[in-house]
């Protein structure tokens, strides 16, 4: 009878037991289950980075093909200025021969300017 009743507390102890590591393995898998969406939330978080770092370095491209055409805009107003500077010196120039000319043309002819 004394070993039944050993039997009987040995029995309770292991369901105990049993229980205890069922409780453990159902808090272990919450823990598994909580690591995952921790790693999914890092993972979509990691995505969103990612397009952001792509849309940034794409905004940079525009950024860059922008300063490229302004520069080259830039470049075309310089040689424009420079043409017009050329084309005024020439006028200048032309004014001033045709000044000399008309010197010469008073020491020519005297009455004629007047």
């Amino acid at each position: 009878m004394m070993e039944y009743k050993q039997l009987e507390l040995t029995t309770s102890f292991h369901m105990m037991v049993n229980k205890q590591l069922e409780l453990t393995t159902s808090f272990h898998m919450m823990e598994c289950k909580q690591l995952e969406l921790m790693t999914s939330f890092h993972l979509m978080e990691c995505k969103q980075l990612e397009l952001m770092t792509s849309f940034h370095m794409m905004k940079c491209k525009q950024l860059e093909l922008m300063t490229s055409f302004h520069m080259m805009e830039y470049k075309q107003l310089e040689l424009r200025t420079s043409f017009h500077m050329m084309e005024c010196k020439q006028l200048e120039l032309m004014t001033s021969f045709h000044m000399m000319v008309y010197k010469q043309l008073v020491d020519v002819f005297p009455h004629d300017a007047m």
